[in-house]
């Protein structure tokens, strides 16, 4: 058969019906631009390769290549599928009426020339789609308005991509690929969709405040290396704050303020990482949440303000890392951490202070903090809540600072040393390991049912004070730690020390029960009583401190105590308790004296003589006066015995020479109940007073000037 026909008086050719079939399906399927034509227009049938006009309905894939006629005008608002840039393209400016765009998107590929394309167009979405520069050479400059139509708009760069014009629209923009793309212009965009980066930079540089992300952003999709995936900031305020928005990073995000100021809501961290620089500035107005990651979230650089209130920081426990690390200045508020995990602070900190109700707080250098520093909710269990240092002197000691740790609150230095200014404790603890806690103001106890205890070492380079209340527990605070500086403790509760100690100054106890409960507890170098009571606890404990009584106070217990250092009495020194009591230095003081009324041994000891004058009043054990060097116990009134014990059952005993210098003014009373045990030795009395008690003298009692018996006199005797 022939390919020509005659039909009805016309010829029928099958090829060149077959050419304009051809044409007609590449129309729809891919037309490309060879800028044949007279104008730029679109609308020009010479511009295109067979000088066919792409169709107008959304199926069209339009390509740009070449170098010729390169300012295409789209004359018609036009619906494509996809626009390509080709290899071969020169540098393309685009422009014209609005171009709707299909699920084909934007390829820029020019592999040849290393010169931007630019479509000033307005560009309305017609599906989700993916706009790509595929080469680092292959950028793209979108200038028009993007509507995004409630679709998504992937930018997937390699090359840069910036795009100035206003994003519109209910869809949200992805990033993905290793280039950059920028979101500039001088006008707001006011899309609502969420913005993600996945891959690559985000750079936001809007001149308009708040102008570049209006709706949520995700940074990183927790895949690839950490900062992979990056938000940047080339000016200040591009996020906008609008309440409920919220700005997330991932483990593989950081968002870059690179210098400038930038104000969010909310900020959830995956892992993910805010880096400042110095000048930057990040005020955050919502909620801080911490989520569980394998990698630490971080701020750094710059200063995190906390706009001027209290935050709560949620971060949980992921075992091997520190979970959140702020290198960042914190300003402007204070914060609330909860949940198990670790909080690093390594920056310059000028909050207002602290909460710690769950979980860590390290405190690893920068300057100290400022403001109040509260462990613990008293829920958990001991040390429950911590405060940990990686640094030396990370606490602030200024006046008006404080600390208050709860019962579930423990303050860790961890083998550093700090200052602390007012620390109360709630039946809490401190651990200093190898470092040194310089307490300065006040240390105080609170009235609890758990004993609240200080390990390590405390050194306190000027004198402090510790107020200890009274709790249900058999011990206000136990101090196990190595202690040297002086202090004064104030309050009812029981302090014990159970550390080995090195004070050179002075313990001043004007309140509450002081307990030696270690070999070196009391190696200090004076011990000021003022209504307190000082007491050996589980064996027997010695010192060589100076004592001394100001107001009336008391030695007491079940174990031995022996006092080397000269006793001081402003106020009478009472014994009770069943254990024994050495004295080995000088008694002294003007009125004041000693009143016995526990069953243990008192021992006056030493080679020194005693000079208080105050009266010696025995009523109960035994007292052994063993001076040596002939030094006299006694040189004031001495009364033995109560008239309610039984007799014989309260004794003074001479265990030396010497010991009774009891001057012509003074007295020497012997009680029904008491017994005077010369033991052998000589003793000269002026002034014996026997009210139905006993004397056992030595070799020889010399005939006293006055010996008389007062009444009323139930017996009196003498062997």
């Amino acid at each position: 058969m022939g390919c020509a026909r005659f039909v009805r008086g016309r010829w029928s050719f099958c090829i060149a019906f077959a050419i304009v079939a051809l044409a007609m399906r590449q129309q729809a399927i891919a037309q490309t631009w060879d800028g044949g034509g007279t104008t730029d227009n679109w609308s020009n049938a010479i511009n295109w390769n067979l000088n066919v006009i792409p169709v107008n309905n959304g199926t069209a894939d339009i390509i740009l290549a070449g170098t010729t006629r390169l300012t295409p005008n789209v004359d018609l608002a036009w619906n494509i599928k996809s626009l390509i840039i080709d290899a071969t393209a020169g540098t393309f400016v685009m422009g014209g009426s609005q171009l709707t765009i299909q699920a084909g998107g934007i390829t820029v590929s020019d592999a040849i020339f290393t010169s931007d394309a630019t479509i000033n167009n307005a560009i309305l979405l017609g599906a989700d789609q993916t706009w790509n520069t595929t080469v680092a050479s292959a950028d793209l400059i979108v200038n028009g308005a993007i509507n995004t139509n409630a679709h998504l708009l992937t930018t997937s760069t390699i090359g840069d991509m910036t795009l100035a014009g206003i994003i519109s629209g209910t869809g949200g923009i992805q990033k993905t690929n290793t280039g950059i793309t920028t979101l500039s212009g001088a006008a707001a965009n006011t899309y609502t969709g969420v913005t993600t980066v996945s891959a690559g930079t985000l750079q936001l540089g809007k001149s308009v405040a708040n102008g570049a992300i209006v709706g949520n952003l995700v940074i990183g999709d927790g895949v690839g290396s950490v900062l992979g995936d990056v938000v940047k900031l080339t000016a200040s305020n591009q996020i906008s704050e609008a309440a409920g928005n919220t700005v997330t990073i991932n483990s593989s995000g950081q968002l870059f303020l690179q210098g400038f100021t930038e104000t969010i809501q909310n900020l959830t961290l995956n892992g993910g990482v805010v880096s400042m620089n110095v000048g930057g500035h990040m005020t955050l107005l919502g909620n801080l949440t911490i989520n569980p990651s394998t990698f630490s979230a971080a701020i750094g650089g710059g200063t995190l303000d906390l706009n001027g209130i209290n935050r709560v920081i949620t971060v949980p426990d992921q075992p091997g890392i520190d979970d959140f690390v702020i290198t960042a200045n914190t300003s402007n508020g204070s914060f609330t951490k909860v949940g198990p995990g670790q909080l690093v602070l390594a920056g310059t900190n000028t909050t207002a202070g602290i909460v710690v109700n769950e979980g860590t707080i390290i405190l690893s250098g920068g300057t100290p903090i400022p403001g109040a520093v509260i462990i613990g909710d008293g829920i958990g269990g001991a040390a429950a809540d911590i405060v940990q240092l990686r640094a030396n002197s990370t606490i602030n000691t200024l006046a008006g600072n404080s600390m208050l740790i709860n019962s579930s609150g423990r303050l860790d230095l961890n083998g550093f040393s700090a200052g602390v200014r007012d620390i109360p404790l709630d039946g809490s603890s401190i651990t200093t390991g190898a470092g040194s806690l310089a307490p300065a103001g006040t240390l105080t106890t609170l009235a609890s049912a758990t004993t609240a205890t200080i390990s390590g070492h405390v050194d306190a380079a000027s004198p402090y004070t510790m107020t200890l209340a009274r709790g249900t527990a058999p011990v206000d605070l136990d101090i196990s730690a190595d202690m040297t500086g002086s202090f004064s403790k104030d309050g009812p509760g029981i302090l014990r020390l159970s550390g080995s100690n090195n004070i050179t100054g002075s313990v001043t106890m004007n309140a509450g029960t002081l307990l030696a409960a270690s070999p070196n507890a009391l190696k200090i170098g004076t011990i000021v009583l003022n209504g307190a009571v000082l007491q050996a606890d589980g064996a027997a404990r010695a010192t060589a401190a100076a004592l001394i009584v100001g107001t009336t106070s008391t030695i007491d217990g079940p174990f031995d105590l022996s006092v080397g250092g000269t006793v001081s009495l402003s106020g009478v020194l009472i014994k009770n308790g069943s254990g024994a009591l050495t004295l080995s230095g000088s008694i002294q003081g003007s009125s004041a004296g000693l009143t016995l009324n526990g069953a243990g041994l008192v021992t006056l000891a030493g080679a020194t003589a005693n000079t208080y004058a105050g009266d010696t009043t025995v009523n109960a054990g035994t007292l052994s006066l063993a001076k040596t060097n002939n030094a006299a116990s006694i040189v004031g009134s001495l009364v033995i015995g109560a008239n309610a014990a039984p007799p014989g059952s309260v004794v003074v005993r001479l265990d030396t020479a010497a010991q009774l210098a009891i001057p012509t003014n003074k007295s020497l009373t012997v009680n029904s109940s008491g017994l005077l045990d010369l033991n052998g030795f000589n003793a000269s009395l002026a002034d014996l007073r026997l009210a139905g008690g006993a004397v056992t003298p030595g070799r020889s009692i010399p005939p006293s000037r006055r010996a008389r018996s007062m009444p009323p006199i139930s017996r009196a005797w003498m062997t």
